[in-house]
């Protein structure tokens, strides 16, 4: 006892574990719960020195739960300092430190604490909370985060709650679901199944069991032993023991759910509120609670005002509906009548004021301190403040409107072009006119402009630059940001596409009819819109400044379908909406659809013929008649619209055929190349590709070649070589198959690759194994996967997906941790860069900033907040260092608009937690890896260990692993070996790698 005792309690983490001074010190050592600790940061070293206003939180485990504080900290002399009351019961704390968004948080040993009793004794469930705050298992049962440093491995957190166990056996009903799903996982004891009976059992004989441990024990049975009889019986035991606990809840709620008469369905749920109260239910969540609970509230409370305009339970269940219902609540009771203008204004104010006094009312909605959790309802709540101050300002309070759009206004930062608009006017009308007009040049600079504010810049241009206004356009040009201008057309660059387009003929309007056969020869430009939809609409002034610059021009149209109408007098709507907002539009009319019952006949066709869905839809097609453009949706400003149909449209124009580049290919080949479309079971895509199959000799095996990052077409162009197009030619010459794709949303290849993520990419691998696999002259022929870069990590995912694949060659493939990867990836690239020290230094400090609150907000709609603010903590740091060094043109600047818009996009949050373990680890196939000694995408090294480390866990003996002295990323022999190198060399790839692979392939 002595010896865990001295352990825990010198687990004062950082300070046992360095020479010199802790950077995060708790006095006294050994306090109390209920007594009162001065807690130090030194942030000497850490990646918070020389900021201001360091404030503390701490999270503390009492009574089975976490809860969390603000600590205030002042400078003292070389440390910041808090003090902080420890509250009764607490068990464990663990700090986090913060300025601004940046977060220290302990990296791997935390800035943690265990508390003893007044006899040195650890307090029961000290240990738990050690043990799973920093478990990688249940990271996702955490409130809050660590550094992903400071995750330990199954078997460590098995330790520690061994130690609960064996010091505090009173404590398992609390936490032994989560050690037997520990011992199941990590035990190679025979007996383990027998065991776990056992242990239940004796937990179920203990005294005073409360509800969860019996619900813990059912879930054990069921998802652990997969016992579903077992767990059964003790679901019905726990309903006679607890009648009106949390399962009788859950099945009451699922009762409800299935009354198919409303009237008696809320009359129901008020006997249901009084039987089961919310109060004292906070902080359940069960599988039914998220599914049902928040439904019922709005069957009980918005039947009655379909029904009859009554609103008694919408005030009287307010009270009592959960926080996050709130929202949902103002979306469909203020927002959307406020957007449609079908209820007086004030019944909306009325309604808007009553749920945001609400919302702003409620306390912290799960494990947040009071200034956390203000931060966080603010950006659950931003678009109600926002439509709120609307509200206000249409009800003529401008000054109270402008309360309330400052809450929002840090989450729009100046990217959302309708706000922008409201909180300028609200500036006006507040007499703040300086304030508004530096607030308009910044919401240029993230080219955020409407009519409204680009009509005021003009009028401020004349009156004080130009009095004829000349030069007016090109001096906007120069208020946007070039990074983000940059950034936006190499995205619309990229989403490019050459696509048939199918002819329609439609009612125009302006009379007679619009046939799209009969506008060859211009750039077309369509918007797929309705009178309903509100993000439609709000993309129109974007629409119409674009109109308005191409009016003279006769090469270019612009026609609106207003398509899924619904009502009879549409077209009489649709004229007095076009003439309210004084748009100068074109609109046709959609034609009725046999198959859907709708008027959709054109936006149906293009809807699958581009496995596109919603609207607003945006179609640009050129003068040949293809389509060379498709988006959805709006991105909420309207400079920004304009600019991407300008920067199309112009592209177009000045488009000239090129003759496309060729790769190092034997024309004369001994085999037969065929174009080949297959789908998925869903249809979703349409892929394309070539198939190439030898002629004289018989095929051994076939592969399907995977790309690596970015939008490749099917021969794996990149930097003027063809990569997979070598790759196929060579292994076809040896007797194999090869199936090489176009990638989503490239060559004729559908769908959209922005849109998916690293597991996509294995699905779409899949995919093409299986139509290999189906193919009749390819029938029981072994089937493989040959992936490249990112194109390797998507394989193993496939493989240890699909017992299809039979083998897989991973070429320069990533098998490291996304964030590891990128990390190690920008240091090389940096490290080979020709630019002084102190700008690698530079890069280095921002990247591993940014790259860390990036892993940090993965699955955070906070991260591009955070990002930003980080950026900006981090230029003012570099401002100094730039003019401490005297640079005169500083022209280093990281792309935060480009970055921060790839790292918020779906790949991007996949890659950055990307963990090869998981995957590689049970693929039993025969492996081969390859890498180049002079990669610096990829460490050769360290991922051909990691292939190695995991395929032993998989207990896989048949991986030949392989570095080729000389050859970079691409495995081109090379001399400086930077990416910039790619080009200007003349082989596609090393021959003897080639050999490699095809000798290996005939061994396996």
């Amino acid at each position: 006892m002595k010896l865990v005792t001295l352990i825990s309690c010198l687990l004062t983490l950082q300070a046992a574990a360095q020479n010199y001074v802790p950077v995060f010190a708790v006095s006294p050592q050994r306090p109390l719960p209920g007594s009162t600790v001065s807690i130090t940061y030194k942030d000497k070293g850490t990646m918070l020195e020389g900021r201001k206003n360091i404030r503390g939180i701490v999270y503390y485990f009492s009574q089975w739960k976490w809860h969390a504080d603000d600590m205030p900290m002042t400078w003292k002399d070389t440390a910041w300092a808090g003090n902080y009351r420890l509250p009764k019961g607490c068990a464990f704390i663990t700090c986090i430190f913060q300025a601004d968004s940046l977060i220290d948080r302990g990296g791997k040993l935390t800035y943690s604490w265990l508390l003893c009793d007044s006899t040195g004794k650890q307090i029961p469930s000290a240990y738990y909370a050690w043990g799973t705050l920093r478990s990688r298992t249940f990271r996702q049962n955490q409130p809050f985060q660590v550094d992903t440093t400071a995750f330990i491995e199954d078997e460590v957190t098995r330790m520690w709650l061994r130690n609960e166990a064996t010091y505090f056996p009173e404590s398992k009903p609390y936490f032994f679901k989560k050690a037997l799903t520990l011992y199941k996982r990590t035990s190679n004891d025979s007996a383990v199944e027998l065991n776990i009976r056992k242990e239940v059992s004796n937990i179920l004989n203990m005294p005073n069991l409360p509800e969860q441990a019996w619900i813990d024990a059912a879930d054990v049975y069921s998802t652990i032993l997969n016992d579903k009889s077992a767990a059964d019986s003790i679901q019905k035991l726990i309903l006679q023991k607890f009648p009106k606990g949390i399962s009788a809840r859950d099945k009451a709620m699922l009762t409800l759910n299935r009354e198919t008469d409303q009237s008696k369905k809320i009359k129901d749920f008020d006997q249901f509120i009084l039987d089961f109260p919310p109060a004292a239910f906070e902080g359940v969540d069960t599988d039914i609670t998220n599914l049902w609970y928040n439904k019922l509230f709005r069957a009980a409370v918005y039947m009655p005002i379909i029904k009859d305009s009554n609103y008694s339970n919408f005030f009287k269940y307010m009270p009592v509906v959960p926080t996050i219902e709130l929202s949902t609540w103002y979306h469909h009771m203020v927002e959307i009548p406020h957007e449609k203008k079908n209820m007086p204004l004030t019944t909306l104010m009325l309604l808007s004021d009553a749920l945001i006094k609400e919302i702003m009312s409620r306390p912290p909605n799960g494990v947040y301190s009071a200034s956390q959790w203000k931060e966080v309802s603010i950006r659950m709540n931003y678009i109600n403040y926002f439509i709120h101050a609307e509200l206000l300002f249409e009800s003529k309070q401008p000054k109270k409107a402008l309360e309330f759009a400052s809450l929002a206004n840090p989450i729009y930062n100046f990217k959302k072009g309708e706000f922008n608009e409201l909180y300028v006017r609200l500036l006006f009308a507040n007499g703040r006119k300086q304030e508004a007009m530096s607030y308009i040049l910044k919401a240029a600079n993230e080219n955020a402009l409407t009519p409204y504010m680009l009509d005021v810049l003009k009028k401020d241009y004349i009156a004080k630059k130009n009095k004829k206004g000349e030069g007016f356009e090109a001096w906007i040009e120069s208020l946007k940001s070039k990074d983000k201008i940059a950034a936006d057309e190499e995205e619309l660059k990229q989403n490019l596409v050459s696509l048939p387009m199918a002819n329609f003929q439609l009612e125009s309007s302006k009379g007679g009819t619009v046939s799209l056969e009969g506008l060859k020869g211009k750039i077309v430009i369509i918007d797929f819109w309705a009178t309903w939809c509100g993000p439609c609409k709000a993309a129109m002034p974007g629409m119409q400044m674009a109109v308005n610059k191409y009016k003279a021009d006769t090469n270019v149209a612009f026609y609106f379908i207003a398509t899924q109408e619904t009502t009879a007098d549409y077209k009489e709507q649709i004229k007095k909406f076009l003439a309210e907002k004084k748009y100068n539009f074109e609109v046709l009319y959609d034609g009725y659809n046999a198959e859907s019952k709708h008027l959709d006949i054109a936006y149906a066709r293009c809807a699958k013929d581009y496995h596109s869905s919603g609207i607003p839809m945006k179609l640009i097609i050129d003068q040949q008649g293809k389509l060379r453009w498709v988006n959805n949706g709006y991105k909420g400003s309207p400079s920004a619209l304009a600019d991407e149909i300008s920067y199309i449209i112009e592209t177009l124009k000045k488009e000239e055929k090129s003759e496309p580049k060729t790769g190092a290919v034997n024309t004369t080949a001994p085999y037969s190349s065929e174009t080949v479309f297959f789908c998925p079971a869903d249809s979703s895509i349409r892929f394309a590709g070539t198939l190439t199959k030898p002629t004289a000799q018989k095929i051994t095996k076939a592969i399907v070649l995977v790309s690596g990052t970015g939008k490749q077409d099917r021969d794996g162009t990149m930097a003027g070589h063809k990569f997979f197009a070598v790759i196929a030619d060579h292994l076809t010459r040896q007797g194999i198959a090869v199936l090489r794709v176009d990638d989503r949303g490239t060559g004729e290849t559908t769908g959209k690759y922005e849109d998916a993520t690293t597991a996509d990419f294995a699905n779409d691998a899949l995919c093409a194994l299986s139509y290999l696999e189906n193919r009749q002259d390819l029938k029981g022929i072994p089937v493989g996967l040959l992936g490249h870069s990112e194109g390797g990590a998507a394989i193993a995912i496939a493989a240890a997906k699909s017992n299809k694949v039979k083998f897989i060659i991973s070429l320069s493939g990533l098998a490291t941790k996304g964030l590891d990867a990128l990390l190690e990836q920008n240091r090389q690239l940096v490290a080979v860069a020709n630019i002084p020290q102190h700008d690698k230094d530079r890069y280095n400090d921002i990247n591993e900033r940014m790259f860390n609150i990036a892993f940090q907000y993965a699955n955070d709609t906070a991260m591009e907040t955070k990002l930003n603010t980080t950026y900006a903590d981090w230029k003012k740091k570099d401002d100094k260092l730039v003019d401490s060094l005297k640079i005169q043109y500083d022209h280093f600047r990281f792309p935060i608009y480009s970055y921060v818009r790839q790292a918020t996009g779906k790949w991007y949050r996949y890659h950055i937690q990307f963990d090869p373990a998981q995957y590689i680890s049970k693929i039993h196939v025969p492996i081969l890896s390859i890498y180049g000694e002079k990669d610096i995408m990829l460490n050769a090294r360290n991922n051909t260990q990691n292939w190695e480390k995991y395929t032993a866990a998989a207990h896989n003996k048949n991986i030949t692993t392989k570095i080729f002295p000389g050859i970079n990323h691409l495995l081109q022999h090379c001399k400086t070996c930077t990416t910039t190198e790619y080009a200007q060399l003349t082989e596609t790839i090393d021959p003897a790698v080639l050999e490699e692979i095809t000798s290996w392939l005939k061994r396996i």
